[in-house]
């Protein structure tokens, strides 16, 4: 509660990206995975995005976000999707997810918006 209250205060964690599988950095290990816990975690009427953060890897971020794209029968929403697929690869390892965009703490994000209500705020007053 105090993080919402006061996000100038933290200066440590930046973002907290919840992983719930990690795999060996390989693009067809990676994309296989994501995949299989899409469709279990997608439903038919939601959207969705691909998202891939990476250091330390040669895996080219653009292809594969195309492999996993292209085995997905959900619709694209890259602005407000309901369903995020999240790929953080960390040198030979990846982690993966698939979240609702509330499930990812950002504190940039959440100093934005505090910054914005204290505006809004003063303006109404």
């Amino acid at each position: 509660a105090r993080v919402r209250e006061r996000p100038w205060d933290f200066r440590a964690v930046l973002k907290v990206v919840p992983i719930e599988v990690v795999v060996k950095a390989d693009i067809d290990v990676i994309s296989e995975t994501a995949v299989r816990l899409a469709k279990e975690k997608i439903s038919p009427d939601e959207t969705y995005r691909v998202t891939v953060n990476k250091r330390g890897s040669l895996i080219k971020k653009r292809e594969l976000i195309d492999r996993i794209a292209s085995q997905l029968p959900f619709k694209v929403n890259l602005d407000e999707p309901m369903k995020i697929v999240q790929v953080e690869i960390i040198g030979e390892y990846a982690g993966i997810s698939v979240l609702s965009p509330k499930d990812i703490f950002s504190l940039v994000k959440l100093r934005r918006k505090a910054r914005f209500s204290r505006v809004l705020g003063e303006e109404e007053s």
